[in-house]
């Protein structure tokens, strides 16, 4: 018989990936492309949909490619793509506006109206959160279709159908428009069980829920690959295209997080903090996301929205001297980067980095917060700032994970991180000294694409379940113990770290900072 293989196509922040793996979790060939997000006005980040396509297909041609197997052996395509976006298309099909991607923070300007709207129908916002296990934000999709219809309300009378990026590319891929079941809840507008339309939520909202994509479980079979795929791709036509999920989900799976008991890390774009419960529960404290898991189970989860985006913000705004090192000597910038890191001591002599690019989600929900470098002196150098950089990104995610555990008291020993972040063991074992626990790392440190693979062998028949996919994919490689008096100078550290947001968000700072920038940025334009 022989060898089988499944592919996962990855829809990311800043880039857009290809990967071909055998029924062992082994990456055999995969192809990468970053996409070019535009940003047309200030805060506005949106892709256009073509070249997302595109892209896509050119992933997968190379991926397949370099993997030299015989694409009659791939048995099934999934997908993962990037939560909180929207796709809105025309009776056409086509899109009536560029991608809309979950940084976009144009929309913020929707808050009175829909707040206001919800106190009219006699919605609370912990009533909000009880029926869709969501908190309020204006960080989430819907805001985007309010705005676009306040803005380009020609636009908006145009749309005929509204989806997530996964039924975006299932689309690409077999031609028919499916969204996860598991993400219908970032619309706060179904019942997140259920997936049926909250009619007293849309009608505040004044949405018609008709137009949304239907929802199926992740895992589902939703069509085959077609002719015009096949053609840009070399998979063969009729190959099994599986329901995927949330890169959150999906990277969550691909740790091997498909049980009770186990906290697995994403510091990629963003990061999150996971861990998996078999029933829906609320957070007490209305902070977390509860979404669903694949394979029918929960996870309780809690974002930072600039985590390696803020690391790349970084290398791309100070960082053309190690570049330019980097790609002579052959290794990544990254790579160059956290070399450099590694020669400021814990705390970066005294650097405080709060990472808030594209303002604050969990736990604070604070569209407002600004990043900033706080602690600098005249000794400090630029080793420290990448240092500080690193390090806040990590103190965010131990906030995430510490909202995570106090959904239902868990207590974390061991942690599995994936994302960019689990490529340096540097960053790992700053990780386990900021959580104080042991961190693995998996033999794929793109844990969002294996998950996402998982999902397609599960989808297929491939594995009976995530769990049995998990015990055949999922490989431990490395493991990091946490150095004693490190976590002793982290915790005093991150106490800094949270004081001083505390201390900014109680005065203007952030109100004044944001309202300038707005108003600066806009006369610039002009």
């Amino acid at each position: 018989m022989a060898k089988q293989y499944v592919i996962a196509v990855d829809f990311g922040t800043t880039g857009s990936r290809t990967v071909v793996f055998d029924l062992q979790g082994n990456e055999v060939g995969s192809a990468y492309k970053e996409n070019h997000i535009t940003y047309p006005e200030p805060n506005s980040f949106e892709y256009d949909g073509q070249k997302a396509y595109d892209t896509f297909y050119e992933t997968t041609a190379q991926a397949i490619k370099k993997s030299g197997i015989d694409p009659h052996d791939i048995i099934a395509v999934s997908f993962d793509a990037m939560r909180g976006c929207l796709a809105m298309y025309d009776e056409n099909g086509k899109q009536v506006h560029p991608l809309l991607i979950w940084p976009d923070t144009r929309a913020f300007e929707m808050e009175p109206y829909m707040t206001s709207q919800l106190e009219k129908a006699g919605i609370s916002l912990d009533e909000l959160y009880d029926m869709t296990a969501f908190p309020f934000n204006v960080g989430w999709p819907t805001t985007r279709i309010l705005y676009l219809r306040k803005r380009w309300p020609e636009k908006f009378q145009k749309i005929t159908r509204i989806s997530t990026l996964q039924a975006f590319m299932t689309y690409a891929f077999c031609g028919e428009y499916v969204d996860d079941a598991e993400n219908c809840g970032w619309f706060q507008l179904f019942d997140p069980k259920t997936c049926k339309p909250l009619a007293k939520v849309a009608e505040a909202w004044e949405l018609d829920v008709s137009k949304f994509t239907a929802y199926r479980p992740a895992g589902s079979r939703c069509g085959s690959i077609t002719k015009a795929c096949a053609g840009k791709t070399g998979l063969i036509e009729g190959t099994p295209v599986i329901v995927g999920c949330g890169d959150q989900q999906c990277g969550a799976v691909g740790s091997g997080n498909v049980s009770e008991g186990i906290a697995s890390v994403v510091i990629g774009s963003v990061s999150v903090s996971v861990s998996r419960i078999p029933e829906l529960v609320l957070d007490p404290n209305r902070i977390s996301n509860i979404v669903g898991a694949p394979g029918g189970a929960w996870q309780i989860e809690a974002t930072s929205s600039t985590a390696g985006a803020a690391f790349r913000w970084f290398r791309d705004l100070c960082c053309g001297e190690e570049e330019a090192y980097a790609k002579a000597n052959g290794m990544s910038t990254y790579d160059a980067l956290t070399a450099k890191a590694a020669t400021s001591p814990v705390g970066a002599n005294g650097i405080t980095f709060l990472p808030y690019l594209t303002g604050a989600t969990t736990p604070h929900f604070n569209d407002k917060a600004r990043a900033a470098y706080l602690g600098m002196g005249m000794s400090n150098v630029k080793e420290d700032l990448i240092r500080a950089t690193m390090e806040g990104v990590t103190f965010t995610a131990k906030e995430n994970l510490d909202a995570v555990a106090a959904v239902n008291n868990a207590v974390f020993n061991t942690y599995r991180v994936g994302g960019g972040a689990a490529n340096s063991d540097f960053w790992n074992q700053m990780v386990a000294d900021v959580f104080g626990g042991v961190v693995e790392n998996m033999a794929t440190p793109e844990t969002t694409a294996l998950g996402t693979a998982m999902i397609a062998a599960v989808g297929v028949g491939a594995y009976k379940n995530l769990q049995e996919a998990a015990d055949n994919m999922v490989k431990i490689t490395k493991r990091f113990e946490p150095i004693t008096q490190n976590v002793a100078a982290y915790k005093e550290l991150y106490a800094q770290f949270k004081d001083y947001y505390k201390t900014l968000a109680k005065g203007d700072c952030y109100a004044n900072a944001n309202r300038l920038q707005q108003k600066y940025a806009k006369t610039v334009e002009e």
